[in-house]
Protein backbone atom coordinates (compact mmCIF):
# COMPACT_ATOMS: atom_id res chain seq x y z
CA UNK A 1 0.00 0.00 0.00
CA UNK A 2 1.12 3.68 0.20
CA UNK A 3 -0.32 7.11 0.22
CA UNK A 4 -1.85 9.60 -2.43
CA UNK A 5 -1.49 12.99 -1.95
CA UNK A 6 -4.40 15.08 -3.70
CA UNK A 7 -2.25 18.42 -4.70
CA UNK A 8 -5.77 20.08 -5.72
CA UNK A 9 -6.84 19.88 -1.95
CA UNK A 10 -3.23 20.16 -0.59
CA UNK A 11 -2.64 24.10 0.67
CA UNK A 12 0.98 23.42 2.08
CA UNK A 13 -0.21 24.65 5.11
CA UNK A 14 1.83 27.61 5.53
CA UNK A 15 4.87 26.11 4.16
CA UNK A 16 7.41 27.34 3.56
CA UNK A 17 6.77 29.78 6.65
CA UNK A 18 6.27 26.53 8.92
CA UNK A 19 6.98 22.92 9.04
CA UNK A 20 4.31 21.20 7.70
CA UNK A 21 2.00 18.54 10.18
CA UNK A 22 1.78 15.75 7.24
CA UNK A 23 6.22 16.62 7.47
CA UNK A 24 6.34 16.24 11.26
CA UNK A 25 4.03 13.11 11.60
CA UNK A 26 5.84 10.96 9.22
CA UNK A 27 7.80 8.62 11.06
CA UNK A 28 9.81 7.86 8.03
CA UNK A 29 10.63 11.61 6.76
CA UNK A 30 9.35 10.58 3.40
CA UNK A 31 7.05 13.86 2.70
CA UNK A 32 8.79 17.10 1.33
CA UNK A 33 7.42 20.14 -0.31
CA UNK A 34 7.47 20.94 -3.45
CA UNK A 35 8.46 24.63 -4.78
CA UNK A 36 4.87 25.19 -5.07
CA UNK A 37 3.84 24.26 -2.08
CA UNK A 38 2.64 21.27 -2.29
CA UNK A 39 3.23 18.10 -0.33
CA UNK A 40 4.70 15.15 -2.44
CA UNK A 41 5.88 11.63 -1.06
CA UNK A 42 9.34 11.06 -2.05
CA UNK A 43 9.18 7.44 -2.12
CA UNK A 44 5.65 5.55 -1.79
CA UNK A 45 7.71 2.15 -1.75
CA UNK A 46 9.24 3.01 2.12
CA UNK A 47 5.89 4.42 3.32
CA UNK A 48 5.24 2.24 6.24
CA UNK A 49 1.41 2.55 6.08
CA UNK A 50 1.44 3.66 9.59
CA UNK A 51 -1.24 6.53 8.02
CA UNK A 52 -0.18 9.25 10.47
CA UNK A 53 -0.23 11.59 7.79
CA UNK A 54 -3.55 10.56 6.59
CA UNK A 55 -4.73 11.79 10.56
CA UNK A 56 -3.42 15.13 10.89
CA UNK A 57 -3.70 16.34 6.82
CA UNK A 58 -6.33 19.22 8.17
CA UNK A 59 -7.40 19.35 4.56
CA UNK A 60 -8.06 15.74 3.76
CA UNK A 61 -5.22 15.68 1.02
CA UNK A 62 -4.15 12.19 2.09
CA UNK A 63 -5.49 8.56 1.41
CA UNK A 64 -4.03 5.02 1.54
CA UNK A 65 -4.42 3.37 -1.89
CA UNK A 66 -3.77 -0.31 -3.21
CA UNK A 67 -1.05 -0.73 -5.30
Amino acid sequence: MGINIDINSCNGCGYPESETPCNMACPGDLISMETNGKAVIDCNADCWDCCACIKICPQQAIELVLP
